[in-house]
């Protein structure tokens, strides 16, 4: 598998804006993809996305830094983003060359359930089974998924993983689905994303509706292709969102003003 990406989105939520991260190129390495949404819902920390397991010291002398909250659980350090998901941090020294996150933490209703699905349907290798957790992957080296037993019901919004895999695999994978009578969200289907990038993509949904978006490596690698001007995007995108939250305080004059320095600013495309 060349890569996992994560795509995190609250249910019933129109997408504001669309940020990729990752430590190296998406078409490589493990990727987050963030929508910035309004009037979300329930808070995140209800959803199925728990959160990742990554090897950095860095990221430790950063939060220090900025002053961020740093909970310490024997040698591991926890941190909180803003809604809610847990960035587990290992003090290792990070690898050149290497991507530092080691695994993506996912809610489970019933682990026999999700360890047959993910093990035994798609094939993937076990690498912890514990009373309350399971950890699976398709490559040692690779990053892995842990889903740990929930305790409420689990939001899964409309967040979805995204594995990159040989055409071959995702045809075989299809077929065997088919044989074993499980659900396909949506069959092997070929997209035209543009007039030069075509992909190949299946949808498949594990017992606990976590929605797994198989597409072919070859087309994501040309679709995969980063912003150079994504740095400067985000930060013009975050500068207006300060600005409209400032509106519901300004006089209707004012308001038109800032409206308009909003319809020309050359920022934006």
């Amino acid at each position: 598998m060349r890569n996992i990406s994560i795509i995190a989105r609250a249910p019933n939520a129109k997408a504001w804006s669309k940020t990729v991260f990752g430590y190296f190129p998406e078409h490589k390495s493990f990727t987050l993809e963030v929508h910035c949404c309004m009037n979300t819902g329930p808070p995140l920390k209800e959803y199925q996305l728990v959160g990742f397991t990554i090897k950095s010291s860095e990221i430790l002398k950063r939060a220090k830094v900025l002053d961020e909250p740093i909970y310490q659980k024997k040698h591991k350090f926890i941190l909180n983003d803003s809604d809610g998901r847990q960035f587990v941090v290992l003090k290792k020294r990070k690898k050149p060359n290497k991507d530092p996150l080691v695994k993506i933490t996912l809610r489970s209703t019933n682990l026999k359930k999700t360890l047959d699905y993910w093990h035994c349907q798609l094939g993937m290798l076990i690498f912890s089974k514990k009373k309350r957790s399971v950890v699976v992957g398709y490559n040692v080296k690779g990053v892995k998924l842990k889903f740990v037993l929930a305790t409420k019901q689990i939001y899964r919004g409309k967040g979805y993983l995204k594995i990159a895999a040989p055409l071959s695999f995702i045809q075989k994978l299809g077929e065997a689905m088919k044989t074993s009578n499980n659900v396909i969200t949506m069959p092997l289907t070929h997209l035209r994303v543009n007039n030069l990038v075509a992909v190949n993509f299946m949808l498949l949904s594990d017992p606990d509706a976590h929605l797994i978006c198989f597409i072919d490596d070859k087309g994501f690698e040309k679709m995969a292709v980063a912003n150079p001007n994504a740095n400067k995007l985000l930060n013009a995108y975050i500068d207006r969102q300060s600005r409209m939250k400032k509106l519901e305080s300004l006089s209707e004059e004012n308001f038109q003003k800032v409206q308009e320095q909003n319809k020309s600013d050359s920022s934006f495309p």
